[in-house]
């Protein structure tokens, strides 16, 4: 198993090379950077990077031993044109190599402002082709082809099934797409008990295009979910980690997301010994 942390869940650094050799001694092998969460010198805006950055973060983390499994430049594709949200992408996709990854991952999110609510909005067709108007844009803004687009979906989103983001790689036909796992995302108090359905679907749908999952657990909270730590609550790893093995994907990295303090021992240690026993 590939275990790795969103990085800026280990707090915020002055230097790449501080939170490299962080993440390395707390047994990681990989990290999802989201640079200006993770750095006290970077904002959130396009023209960020620069061939000095791109070489210290590369550098620092070769020199742990520490891959970067995706550089994060999430944004709302509804945002409208004055959003800088898509420019930051495509600035982050013409770096991802120079950084040392091959992926840059975003969320669609909702068409309405309120984009993390459900909503009748989402599941319309002009909502769908919008978001397949913006990766085609995406794709077009930026070579080479090897920097792949990482889309995750959830089930408040536009891209509210796994079947849903496999066809906007479908319908796009941007070959370039590749799928992050979080079965968290498409949770909710109706559906939670169906979670190895969803994880099978999402496997099938996703197929060897699959490039990373993200680790959280949850609890029943009335009608609701309550986000906690792996290890935590009642998420089937096991269930999870057993097809993925049976697909040939053990080496497929595991994020943590939203985990911090002492939780990210406690996690860490659930899942790599989860992966030894099974």
């Amino acid at each position: 198993m590939i275990l790795g942390i969103r990085a800026h869940d280990l707090g915020v650094f002055n230097r790449p090379v501080d939170l490299a050799h962080t993440a390395r001694g707390m047994g990681f092998d990989t990290v999802q950077l989201v640079p200006f969460k993770s750095f006290t010198h970077i904002e959130r805006r396009p023209g960020i990077f620069n061939k000095f950055l791109a070489d210290e973060i590369r550098t620092s983390f070769a020199e742990e031993n520490l891959s970067i499994s995706l550089l994060g430049a999430y944004f709302h594709w509804f945002a409208g044109n004055d959003d800088p949200g898509p420019e930051i992408f495509a600035d982050h996709l013409r770096h991802a190599s120079a950084c040392g990854t091959n992926l840059v991952g975003t969320e669609v999110q909702g068409i309405t402002s309120h984009r993390w609510r459900s909503n009748p909005e989402n599941d319309t067709d002009e909502a769908f082709s919008s978001a397949v108007d913006m990766v085609c844009r995406l794709d077009q803004t930026v070579r080479p082809e090897e920097v792949c687009i990482g889309i995750e979906g959830a089930a408040a989103h536009v891209l509210s099934t796994p079947e849903k983001v496999r066809e906007l790689k479908d319908r796009s036909d941007v070959r370039r797409i590749r799928f992050i796992f979080d079965l968290y995302n498409f949770l909710n108090g109706e559906n939670w008990n169906q979670q190895e359905k969803i994880i099978d679907r999402a496997l099938e749908f996703y197929g060897s295009d699959l490039a990373a999952i993200h680790c959280k657990d949850f609890l029943p909270d009335g009608f609701t979910l309550r986000q906690v730590a792996p290890g935590t609550g009642i998420l089937n790893y096991e269930y999870l980690a057993r097809r993925l093995l049976d697909m040939g994907m053990e080496n497929i990295p595991m994020i943590l997301e939203g985990v911090t303090g002492a939780d990210i021992t406690m996690s860490s240690a659930f899942l790599r010994q989860l992966m030894d026993r099974i």
